[in-house]
């Protein structure tokens, strides 16, 4: 299946695609994190509208509670389209009787979303893997479900000295689609010039990642290393990222995407997540 002396390279795979939270990096998010920042939009916020501000624990509460529970519950209904941040937080705000500039909306979404880039860390060796395909000759992507700005994504892999290790980077809330919708996937080949069948995809979740590779016609892998959900049958399982590196004989055998695998998981394999963990 491999040929060549210039190391491994399957003769039909011409780009690998991953998922970011719990895979490419790792996220240790608390409660916690959270409401230390609503505790500083709490201030921020009574200077708009003084003593009619709740206390920073309610905010935390019917704010960010009631928007990340309405995004489960979409999701859950099946709906593929990233919602407006901005937009949920209108409607949470509007039911505190506030009515707010919609900056400050803004403002609130990228607090929480630095609280929670905060905690992220570099899988083991990401940066070596990355390094190693690409000097193999494979195409690299991530293919993201976030609702925090691309912008502010792409500046945390930047620190981490990541994000020049990927060729496209894709993030829902800036595609507009979320995994497992073929289109996010779609959208980061396209940009890659590289046919569904010809990619690979590394994620950590059955329902958003396994699925959603099927479904868009890529070869899905996942990744058992900070999150261990059951994979189906035929769907390859790695400990960590440096298995890639073995790409060859861990596809070895495996029905392909588009095959008897995507067939038999069908369009409602596993249950959406909650949503976070990008």
């Amino acid at each position: 299946m491999w040929s060549g002396t210039a190391g491994w390279r399957l003769s039909v795979t011409e780009a690998v695609l991953l998922d970011l939270g719990h895979t490419v990096w790792d996220v240790k998010l608390s409660a916690d994190n959270w409401l230390a920042a609503w505790r500083s939009l709490h201030a921020r916020l009574k200077g708009l509208v003084g003593d009619r501000v709740p206390p920073a624990e309610v905010l935390y509460r019917e704010v960010w509670g009631r928007i990340l529970g309405r995004r489960l519950a979409y999701f859950q209904a099946r709906g593929y389209r990233e919602l407006p941040p901005t937009a949920l937080f209108a409607e949470a705000f509007g039911r505190l009787g506030l009515d707010l500039p919609w900056s400050f909306y803004r403002e609130c979404l990228e607090a929480m979303a630095r609280a929670e880039l905060e905690t992220t860390a570099p899988a083991p060796g990401a940066g070596a893997v990355l390094a190693e395909l690409r000097r193999r000759g494979l195409k690299t992507g991530l293919v993201s479900n976030t609702m925090y700005p691309a912008e502010l994504m792409e500046a945390r892999l930047e620190e981490f000295g990541l994000k020049s290790l990927f060729d496209v980077l894709a993030f829902s809330s800036a595609v507009g689609w979320r995994k497992p919708h073929p289109a996010i996937f779609r959208f980061a080949l396209g940009r890659l010039g590289v046919q569904p069948d010809r990619a690979v995809f590394v994620g950590d979740r059955v329902y958003e990642d396994v699925g959603g590779a099927l479904r868009a016609g890529l070869w899905p892998v996942l990744t058992h290393q900070f999150r261990q959900e059951n994979p189906p049958p035929g769907v390859p399982v790695i400990r960590d990222l440096t298995e890639l590196l073995e790409l060859d004989a861990l596809l070895a055998g495996r029905p392909c995407a588009g095959g008897v695998a995507a067939g038999e998981l069908g369009p409602d394999v596993g249950r959406p997540q909650p949503p976070g963990g990008h």
